[in-house]
């Protein structure tokens, strides 16, 4: 229990199998895809435990987080001492009042710690905003920005948002293309993005920068999971026929996250990535859309010098609002620790 002025906030936590009503209250107070009862299902089939936080204030839910006991699927006293605690975005609390989202994630960190894990991790994909009060206590901390883009029913409102100077480019990168953009839905469209993911990559590591991308034998569970479940949507762009782009989006109640995208060769000489991301962008504001996260970037890409300062001014470009998204991480000290690194060596 917390402390609100003179106001108890009580905080429950639900293993396994999420309370009732949870994705109503999910959207009700505002939050995400990774919040809900279709990613915690996704994340159980690879093994973690879900872990349901509700805040509450005189009975009402005023709170939300969704996080994951991982290595769950080891016997004892392998569970006992490698097992994590991770989310994959911070928690969302009514009105996104700093100072109860501080309070919501110092009381769950407590009940972790009751718990007892070998190390913490608190991602921020999608996140409206970032505990401070995460910095307390180890963790280390790093950086990202994201681009909210919002959507209309008219395309054309979104193109007022864009800066002038990229809105003129944009324009006539459109006029002039030859491309045509569909939405797949079959296992070898999403095989065909991990090929192009690969081209992407090579790419990059020619400029001295690396990632990591999906394989071939992740396509049959991302389209299950995804694709075929309806959290997702797939978007490719064509010349004659041969597809040359590609994005996956996650998607739930209105609203987009870029997660994974890919060009062949000849899609970059044809201005693909950006073809694709705009043919994307028009038919979700046609169903009805009202965001579009273009997902995130490091923040350190902002400086022209860093390799990745190509893709932050990809990001940008379609005239979303900047948010900064803090990840933490911690080795959590003690005897468990301690005997996991000695197992480890």
């Amino acid at each position: 229990m917390i402390q609100e002025q003179s106001t108890c906030l009580d905080i429950s936590v639900v293993r396994g199998k999420a309370p009732e009503r949870w994705d109503d209250d999910v959207s009700r107070i505002g939050g995400g895809f990774y919040l809900t009862t279709g990613y915690a299902e996704i994340v159980a089939r690879q093994g973690a435990e879900p872990l349901y936080f509700r805040m509450f204030r005189n009975g009402e839910v005023i709170g939300l987080a969704l996080g994951f006991l991982t290595n769950q699927w080891m016997r004892w006293p392998g569970r006992h001492l490698f097992r994590g605690f991770q989310w994959q975005t911070h928690p969302v609390v009514v009105g996104n009042d700093p100072n109860l989202l501080d309070g919501f994630v110092r009381s769950i960190l407590r009940e972790v710690e009751n718990i007892g894990v070998a190390s913490i991790r608190l991602h921020s994909e999608d996140a409206r905003m970032s505990p401070a009060a995460s910095l307390e206590g180890g963790f280390t901390s790093s950086a990202r920005l994201e681009y909210r883009v919002t959507l209309s029913h008219n395309p054309d409102e979104v193109l007022t948002r864009i800066s002038s100077r990229k809105r003129t480019y944009l324009r006539s990168a459109i006029k002039a293309s030859t491309l045509a953009v569909r939405e797949i839905r079959t296992l070898d469209a999403i095989e065909k993005l991990i090929d192009f993911q690969g081209v992407s990559r090579e790419r990059r590591r020619k400029r001295g920068e690396d990632y990591a991308v999906a394989n071939q034998s992740a396509a049959q569970t991302i389209y299950e999971d995804y694709i075929k479940s309806g959290l997702g949507r797939m978007f490719l762009s064509y010349q004659d026929g041969t597809p040359l782009s590609g994005v996956l989006l996650h998607c739930w109640s209105g609203r987009a996250y870029y997660t994974m995208s890919g060009c062949s060769e000849q899609g970059f000489a044809l201005n693909a990535p950006m073809i694709t991301v705009w043919g994307a962008i028009e038919s979700l504001c046609g169903d009805g859309y009202s965001e579009l996260n273009m997902g995130g970037v490091g923040a350190s890409a902002a400086n022209p010098d860093d390799l990745a300062h190509g893709l932050y001014r990809f990001k940008r470009s379609f005239g979303g609002a900047e948010t900064l998204c803090l990840t933490f991480e911690k080795k959590v000290p003690g005897m468990r620790s301690f005997v996991r690194d000695l197992v480890q060596r």
